[in-house]
């Protein structure tokens, strides 16, 4: 399937982080936008071949949290390139935003581009490296309260007509409170 820079799709697989130039979003729940969705090769090679192979890096940027040079805090998503395997991080990714899993026919004509600039919440977890070291995850997307899950439909590439998409009603917001934080979404 031909892919433009304006494009990029998943595969399908039946089931059965910083560089220094970002400063990364410490562990909680941040409000933050999908900066960036690109392919490239990995960091590491395959354990079982040896091989670098592609992945998707997706950066999400903070939009209340900001560096000493005024810079949106970043933190860094890194999958495969395929959908649908339970353990995947792009299948954790994808339902989580749309509220549902994809089915079969949906995942390969996603054109994940078009997430670019969904808003939401990353939930940023802490963790201890092998060395010791610490450092910082994307956890979980969590959707903005009171607001509609995005509709599949419209980020699908239009070769076949998709699926219907049963009602779906919004995540709730971990946190409950009323007031508790201003709504960056508005």
């Amino acid at each position: 399937m031909p892919e433009t820079e304006d494009d990029l799709y998943m595969g399908y697989s039946d089931p059965g982080s910083g560089s220094g130039q970002f400063t990364l979003l410490p562990p909680g729940q941040h409000a933050v936008t999908i900066a960036s969705i690109n392919r490239v090769a990995g960091k590491f090679p395959n354990q079982k071949t040896g091989v670098i192979e592609e992945q998707f890096k997706i950066t999400f940027e903070a939009l209340t949290r900001k560096d000493e040079k005024g810079n949106p805090m970043v933190i860094t998503l890194w999958t495969g390139l395929n959908y649908g395997h339970e353990k995947a991080k792009l299948t954790h990714l994808v339902d989580q935003i749309f509220g549902r899993p994809l089915t079969k026919s949906e995942a390969p004509r996603i054109r994940l581009k078009s997430l670019v600039g969904l808003k939401g919440y990353a939930l940023v977890t802490p963790v201890v490296n092998a060395d010791g070291s610490s450092a910082v995850k994307f956890g979980s997307w969590l959707a903005p309260e009171n607001r509609p899950l995005p509709d599949v439909s419209a980020h699908l590439r239009a070769e076949e007509s998709p699926m219907s998409r049963p009602a779906q009603t919004p995540t709730p917001k971990a946190v409950t409170e009323e007031g508790d934080i201003p709504d960056p979404f508005e």
